[in-house]
């Protein structure tokens, strides 16, 4: 593919910034992504679909009277601007780094390797978080959903033994799930792909069969199959509790403050941007387009439908109750975390299918995990490009096209993740505070992409971004929405920040969760200047001018 000009072909090489930091003129990945396996990448960016459902049921937890019917149309449309923005950019520059380099060049270097900086902190670790949760949020739930459904004490005994008070199961279980995400990372993103890719179809299968069969079972019949399981009053005693707060209608409050987490099962499908240097026609505007809209928007219109579903067979009092833990039944603590799964199984009632069709729910999480990885490394190694790094970590294994050293990197934080969720009571109510990070670049690609028609013309003209409707500049329009958007999650996480976690309750250092949220980036921020200052600071000492770099784009 023929490199976007970059205005600087008629300087001398020495001063357009042909710099040494380069150690060869292309990254050495390849572009080996087809339209599916980026779309289920992009895909598993948004945490997967089982991820989506369940982070929209538990919202009820934290605001009982919102109106999901509401919700996520809204978030449909709001997370649209987003989408557009990052396709377009990532077709008109479509490199490695995603909104590191849409921003640094743009913008401003500092301003990327900040931002870009913030989502690394949250992504590396947060690979260790799914690492976690792959015993305690999937292990545990499933086996506990099979052993309930099935009448075995025994399933669901070893069930406990992968629960978050075992810690030393929930550890070695992560310890392998990263050595299989980092085996699949180094064997290359061909094969990486469609291992994830088969998982991802096996969950989606079992998330059909699951909804299928609550749609296709009548409200009265759920509840008698539920007094088989639950008992005798169970169903009625869960949703008299959940009724006194829905009998008070719903609550315009609650369905504002359940946006900023049902965003979350439709935003962040822009992680394709981060595959663009892998992508195959990634510079055509259509396929961007395609594949995050149709992951962000397809995934946020299925989990729509498993929450019509589930609202109406299940009864919207009882779930109500139930993600808040009133429904004490054998199983009944996976509402949390499996709900879906827990109501299709106890319709399907036979065992073997129970349990086939439970154990598909694991397809989400190696995925999931993956793309957190993936996103980490592909930092390590655009940093290492621009000389933020020493260029070791740029370094491309010439067989699997992989590079290994960054991986590494990667699979260092996720451990470091991985053991503070397991040995540690505070390290998830702080991950909560890491996971707005994710909101800041966000931020500064709309800023960028409503810049670039005039900062960087040159990248801007005649390109995939260059796109008009009715006469209108579509991507600047798209930025601008963002922009607006993403601002508006962030204060929409401080107002209800007690809800979701950000409470006022001490942290570290005699601070709170609160205050932790708009400290933190302050501090990596600040992090991100010293450690650019002083990479351009090294570069010169050896005569280079490491800015330079940022007048032209990463290597293909």
């Amino acid at each position: 593919m023929t490199d976007t000009t970059t205005g600087l072909e008629d300087v001398p090489a020495a001063q357009r910034g042909d710099l040494p930091i380069f150690n060869r003129n292309a990254t050495g990945l390849v572009r080996e992504l087809g339209v599916v396996h980026q779309t289920i990448f992009s895909c598993s960016g948004t945490g997967t679909l089982g991820y989506g459902v369940l982070i929209v049921l538990t919202s009820l937890a934290a605001f009982p009277r919102a109106n999901l019917y509401v919700v996520m149309p809204v978030v449909l449309v709001l997370g649209t601007p987003i989408l557009i923005t990052y396709a377009l950019l990532s077709s008109a520059i479509p490199r490695i780094g995603g909104d590191y380099t849409f921003v640094s060049r743009i913008i401003s270097p500092n301003v990327g390797f900040a931002a870009n900086l913030c989502l690394f902190c949250s992504t590396a670790l947060s690979a260790g978080i799914w690492a976690w949760w792959a015993s305690t949020q999937a292990l545990n739930p499933i086996l506990t959903v099979i052993g309930s459904v099935t009448g075995s004490h025994t399933i669901v005994t070893w069930g406990a033994a992968f629960s978050s008070s075992h810690q030393w199961v929930p550890f070695i279980t992560g310890l392998v799930t990263i050595a299989i995400v980092v085996a699949l990372a180094i064997a290359g993103m061909r094969i990486a792909m469609r291992v994830f890719t088969v998982l991802f179809a096996i969950a989606f299968v079992g998330f059909v069969i699951d909804i299928g069969a609550l749609l296709f079972t009548s409200h009265a019949s759920f509840v008698h199959t539920l007094t088989g399981v639950a008992g005798t009053g169970a169903y009625a005693h869960t949703t008299a509790i959940g009724a006194r707060t829905v009998a008070q209608g719903y609550s315009v409050k609650d369905t504002i403050g359940a946006l900023y987490l049902a965003m979350s099962a439709v935003m962040y499908a822009y992680w394709g941007a981060y595959t663009s240097a892998e992508f195959k026609g990634a510079n055509h505007r259509s396929r961007q387009l395609s594949t995050m809209l149709g992951a962000g928007l397809g995934q946020g219109i299925l989990v729509f439908i498993a929450l019509i579903v589930l609202l109406n067979t299940v009864g919207h009092a009882f779930i109500v109750s139930a993600v808040q833990g009133n429904f004490t039944a054998p199983g009944g603590s996976t509402i949390g975390t499996a709900g879906y799964v827990y109501f299709g199984s106890l319709v399907l009632t036979h065992a073997l299918v129970v349990t086939i069709v439970s154990l598909m729910y694991l397809g989400w999480f190696l995925p999931g995990q993956f793309i957190n990885e993936a996103m980490a490394y592909r930092a390590v190694l655009t940093w290492s490009f621009d000389g933020l790094l020493p260029k070791v970590f740029a370094k491309v294994n010439d067989r699997t096209h992989t590079p290994i050293p960054a991986i590494m990197i990667a699979a260092i934080f996720a451990v470091v993740g991985l053991a503070l969720s397991t040995f540690t009571t505070k390290f998830l109510a702080i991950l909560g505070v890491v996971i707005l990070f994710n909101y800041i670049p966000a931020i500064f690609v709309g800023l960028a992409a409503v810049l670039m028609p005039w900062r960087r013309p040159h990248l801007y003209r005649g390109s995939p971004a260059d796109w008009r409707i009715a006469g209108l500049p579509v991507t600047p329009i798209v930025g601008a929405a963002s922009v607006v958007i993403v601002a508006g999650m962030i204060v929409v996480a401080f107002y209800f920040h007690n809800e979701i976690g950000l409470t006022d309750t001490p942290a570290v250092l005699g601070l709170t969760y609160h205050q932790l949220a708009w400290i933190l980036p302050l501090l990596v921020g600040a992090i991100s200047v010293v450690w650019y200052r002083l990479a351009v600071w090294r570069h010169a000492r050896r005569g280079v001018d490491m800015k330079l770099a940022y007048t032209m784009l990463p290597p293909d």
